[in-house]
C-alpha cells in the first residue's frame, strides 16, 4: 500500500482493508498486445526431425516405425494414443525426443516468411512476442540466436505436452497481462485446447504438425494456411481491441 493510500485511511476516508484489497488486486495496466507463439510447427520446421526423433526409438517402446502421410494424418495426441505407451512411457519419450531434436537442431529450419512478418508487427505494432512450448529452452535459444529472430521477448520452455494452459496462466498472471489482450498462437489441437482453457484467443496455422481438418475442428479464434492469413488475423485481433 502506498504512503498516500496508507494516510488516506489513517484520516479515515477510506477503511484501510478496502484500499489495500484494490493496491493488491487492480487490473494489469500494460496496454500493449502479446501475440504468444508456439515453437515447433510455428517458428521452426521442426516436422521431419521430430518424425526421426520418434522412429528412431521404436525399437526401444515396442512399436512400428510412423509413416510420414499416417503421422500427418492424426494430431499429436492421436499418434501417441494409437501406440498405447502409458504415462510413464509417454513421458520418457517424450524426454528422448527433446534430447534426439537437440542432437540435431542444425538441421532445423525457420519458417521465415512468418517470422519476417512477426519482425514487422514487432516494429510497427504496439505488439509484443514470446514463446510458451514443450521444448527446452536450450533448443529455442540456440534457434533464435541462428536465425537472429529479436522480436521473441521470452522464452516459456518445458511445457507439459498436455496441460499448456497452465504456463499460459502463469506467465499472464506473472507478468500482469490483461487475458483480453493475449492471443496464442499453435499448429496442434492441444495449443489451441490449452489456449481456450486458459481464457485468452487463439491462431491456428496449418504449416506445422496437426492436419488442417482436426484444427478447424478444435474451433480457434482464428485460422491461418499461411504466413499472410496469420499475419491480417493478428492485425484483426488487435484492431478489435482498440
Amino acid at each position: 500500500m502506498s504512503f498516500i493510500y496508507l494516510a488516506i485511511s489513517l484520516a479515515g476516508i477510506i477503511p484501510a482493508g478496502i484500499l489495500l484489497k484494490k493496491s493488491l488486486f487492480r487490473r494489469p495496466s500494460d496496454p500493449c498486445f502479446y501475440v504468444l507463439l508456439d515453437f515447433d510447427g510455428v517458428l521452426s520446421d521442426s516436422w521431419d526431425v521430430f518424425l526421426s526423433a520418434v522412429n528412431a526409438h521404436s525399437g526401444e517402446y515396442n512399436f512400428t516405425p510412423v509413416r510420414p502421410q499416417e503421422a500427418k494424418d492424426m494430431t499429436t495426441r492421436e499418434l501417441l494414443d494409437k501406440y498405447q505407451l502409458g504415462t510413464l512411457n509417454t513421458c520418457r519419450l517424450v524426454k528422448s525426443i527433446k534430447k534426439y531434436i537437440q542432437s540435431r537442431m542444425d538441421e532445423i529450419g525457420v519458417f521465415r516468411d512468418f517470422s519476417d512478418l512477426c519482425h514487422d508487427l514487432h516494429r510497427q505494432e504496439n505488439i509484443r512476442f514470446a514463446i510458451i512450448s514443450s521444448n527446452s529452452k536450450e533448443n529455442i535459444a540456440w534457434f533464435i540466436d541462428k536465425y537472429e529472430l529479436s522480436f521473441i521477448g521470452d522464452i516459456v520452455s518445458n511445457a507439459r505436452l498436455f496441460g499448456k494452459e497452465a504456463q499460459i496462466r502463469r506467465y499472464i498472471r506473472k507478468n500482469r497481462l490483461r487475458y483480453e489482450n493475449c492471443l496464442y498462437v499453435g499448429d496442434e489441437v492441444r495449443d489451441i485446447e490449452a489456449a481456450r482453457k486458459a481464457g485468452i484467443s487463439s491462431l491456428a496455422v496449418t504449416w506445422g504438425y496437426d492436419p488442417e481438418r482436426k484444427l478447424s475442428e478444435s474451433r480457434p479464434s482464428y485460422l491461418a494456411k499461411n504466413a499472410r492469413e496469420a499475419f491480417s488475423s493478428i492485425k484483426e485481433f488487435v484492431s478489435m481491441k482498440l
